[in-house]
């Protein structure tokens, strides 16, 4: 019987699942993707991370016959290795950058009708990662993370198309090619070759699988980035064919992408307003939106549980309680930044959570509203698709869009099973009712408060 491992690394969790061909879950273990501070660096623990891998790729080799790993990581992640494929560097994209390796880069980089890649803060544009790696004197070759981790696995390097299409000012989407800044700075000679993300790099004969004992003729995939492997699955279902839709990706980043009927239209995209074009595994545009909605909620509730009941929920709405969007600067469609409430302080913990789930609910909406017309379905996926109230009330938040949610897994392991070709089949949706509760007054006051502080913004 063949089994899968999906490696999904991700800026908060760190996963390895294991399917069997019909896309069963066998077994799945998790971690916390911790930062270390090298100097005054900080950096993901790529050692930790390998020593865990091993750990139980082992484990999962002992649980079912292997066959096939597939990395998915978070983006604007890029690994720099010797030339004894060894890592020697990696940048946490939210370490805050020197302002002259930022002010260059700004210079340099390509408008964006060409890249559909807004400038974002910190390390979220990759490129700007490549130059201050520049700046400190780091050699060697890159790879994006998924491909690092391949590349780990299989021993031999690659680059792929969702990794770099994913707001790094490297590549052109709407051409498929390697930005012009990318083409100036060199970027495309240091990379390795071009893959898709479902080809086989090799057999699992690199470093990490060796450490963890795997039979070499376990075939290695390219692998993708997280969000794209996403949309890639819930693509497949069957409740989908032939329709425009919207995903809602949820976890840290709650990141909206919409596959057109008349092809990926990118003239909505408003750099602005943190929207983007990601590429699909197959190389076209997909236009986005994003915001760090996980993140978000649970700094707003004090908890990464978003629990509330119907009764917080009344009482929030009522009460006229709310925070304004969006509290990580430079990101989401109210790019300015506040953590500013208004409105009664919370007193319970269902109450703090009534407030999270609301805002979620309600950036989600406003990036979706600007991402596609209204009539077309949102489909709901990942942490926060079941175990919160939030598809009810978005769907009270946007009457004229059918909401519906992924019932069962979904997200990059289901997208990671089509790139190993398993054949598993699409994802089934269920449909979600509006919340039995009146929004709008609320929900004016919110836009109001929200497109006032952008306003604000010098």
């Amino acid at each position: 019987m063949a089994a899968v491992a999906v490696i999904d690394i991700g800026k908060s969790r760190t996963r390895l699942g294991v399917h069997d061909a019909a896309g069963h879950l066998i077994c799945r273990w998790e971690r916390d993707s911790p930062a270390l501070t090298v100097g005054a660096i900080t950096m993901p623990d790529l050692e930790a991370c390998e020593a865990w891998l091993v750990a139980h790729l082992a484990l999962a080799a002992a649980r079912a016959p292997l066959t096939a790993i597939v990395p998915v990581a978070h983006g604007a992640g890029a690994v720099w290795l010797n030339a004894r494929g060894e890592p020697t560097f990696a940048l946490d994209y939210e370490h805050p950058l020197p302002a002259h390796i930022q002010a260059e880069h700004d210079r340099d980089r390509d408008r964006f009708d060409q890249t559909f890649s807004p400038r974002l803060p910190a390390g979220l544009n990759l490129a700007v990662q490549l130059a201050f790696a520049d700046s400190i004197g780091v050699t060697g070759q890159w790879l994006p993370l998924a491909q690092y981790w391949a590349m780990r696995l299989a021993g031999e390097p690659a680059c792929e198309v969702t990794s770099l299409g994913c707001h790094t000012d490297l590549w052109r989407p709407a051409e498929g090619v390697w930005s012009d800044h990318a083409r100036r700075r060199g970027r495309d000679r240091g990379a390795p070759v071009l893959r898709g993300a479902h080809e086989v790099l090799g057999g699992a004969g690199g470093a990490l699988a060796r450490a963890a004992g795997l039979d070499h003729r376990i075939a290695v995939h390219v692998g993708a980035h997280d969000s794209n492997a996403a949309f890639w699955g819930v693509c497949a279902a069957p409740a989908l064919e032939g329709r425009a839709f919207t995903l809602l990706s949820t976890g840290t980043w709650f990141v909206a992408m919409r596959r057109a009927r008349d092809g990926q239209c990118l003239a909505c995209l408003d750099p602005e307003r943190d929207m983007l074009a990601n590429v699909d595994p197959t190389g076209r545009p997909v236009p986005s939106a994003r915001f760090m909605g996980g993140r978000e909620m649970a700094q707003i509730a004090g908890s990464t549980r978003i629990a509330c009941t119907l009764e917080d929920l009344t009482w929030a709405v009522r009460s006229g309680a709310m925070v304004g969007p969006c509290r990580t600067p430079g990101t989401g469609p109210f790019p300015g930044g506040s953590d500013a409430g208004i409105g009664p302080s919370p007193s319970t913990p269902g109450q703090a959570a009534a407030i999270a789930l609301l805002h979620g609910a309600a950036v989600s909406a406003a990036m979706i509203e600007r991402l596609s017309p209204p009539g077309e379905s949102v489909v709901i996926e990942g942490r926060f698709a079941q175990e919160t109230r939030l598809a009810g009330v978005l769907a009270a938040l946007s009457p004229a869009r059918a909401i519906k949610v992924v019932n069962g897994p979904a997200g990059p392991e289901l997208g990671a099973l089509h790139l190993a070709g398993m054949g598993v089949g699409g994802p089934t949706l269920d449909h979600a009712e509006a919340l039995a509760l009146d929004l709008s007054d609320w929900h004016a006051r919110w836009l109001d408060l929200a497109e006032a502080r952008q306003r604000a913004i010098p």
